[in-house]
């Protein structure tokens, strides 16, 4: 097997096997339903190619911003495939209507706006929630 070309590159097959762990940490207290797993793709909230209000909720770094966690959930891909690079507004009504089993999703339509405060907040929670996962204590 040889080395990736760019050992320092984001991977994006990693990047949906990474969603889809993260995805399970918002069951722990019972066993996890994964249906939120299966057939579903990887939705950036802010996407990669923006443009329109999401250049002024984002006005620096933006490529940043697209890839952190906290950005990202899952979604069922025909649903993907229907947001594709919406506002944050349409994306948000989606994402409220789908079953509680989507907790991810559901917990990024929770926040009111989208912009690097809220995916710089969900990050560090989610980041929190990994930590707790794997027994590892913040400093």
């Amino acid at each position: 097997m040889e080395p990736p070309a760019n050992p320092g590159r984001f991977n994006p097959d990693r990047r949906g096997a990474h969603v889809r762990w993260l995805e399970t940490l918002y069951w722990p207290d019972s066993a996890v339903n994964f249906a939120a797993t299966v057939n579903t793709s990887v939705e950036h909230v802010l996407p990669q190619r923006a443009d329109g209000k999401w250049l002024k909720d984002f006005p620096e770094a933006i490529h940043i911003h697209s890839h952190q966690f906290g950005n990202l959930c899952l979604i069922p891909k025909s649903l993907n495939e229907e947001l594709k690079n919406n506002q944050y507004a349409k994306k948000r009504r989606a994402l409220k209507e789908l079953g509680e089993e989507y907790r991810s999703a559901r917990d990024v339509a929770a926040a009111a706006q989208w912009n690097m405060g809220a995916v710089q907040a969900r990050t560090d929670r989610l980041k929190s929630m990994a930590l707790k996962a794997l027994g590892v204590e913040q400093a």
